[in-house]
């Protein structure tokens, strides 16, 4: 399940900004962003498009932080390990 977001400020730049306010544009940085400030998993528009606009718009996963992809990564790890024991 996900969402898609346009996350923009009130005059269309893009809402999010380096712990210095500036706007960013690289989909790399908006993620890392959204992730290391605000704990959400997302994937910006500019990895899959390379319109201009596509950076302002993130896909992003509902209710998912950072402790609940741990969670996810352990479950599917016991998922792997009891699969293994019936072959």
């Amino acid at each position: 399940f996900y969402g898609t977001a346009a996350l923009v400020d009130s005059e269309g730049g893009p809402l999010v900004r380096d712990e210095e306010g500036r706007q960013l544009t690289d989909a790399k940085e908006v993620c890392e962003t959204l992730i290391r400030r605000f704990g959400l998993v997302g994937a910006p528009g500019g990895m899959f498009s390379s319109a201009p606009e596509a950076n302002k718009m993130v896909r992003l996963t509902a209710a998912v932080t950072l402790a609940d992809v741990d969670k996810v990564g352990d479950i599917v790890g016991q998922m792997v390990e009891e699969a293994a024991k019936y072959g």
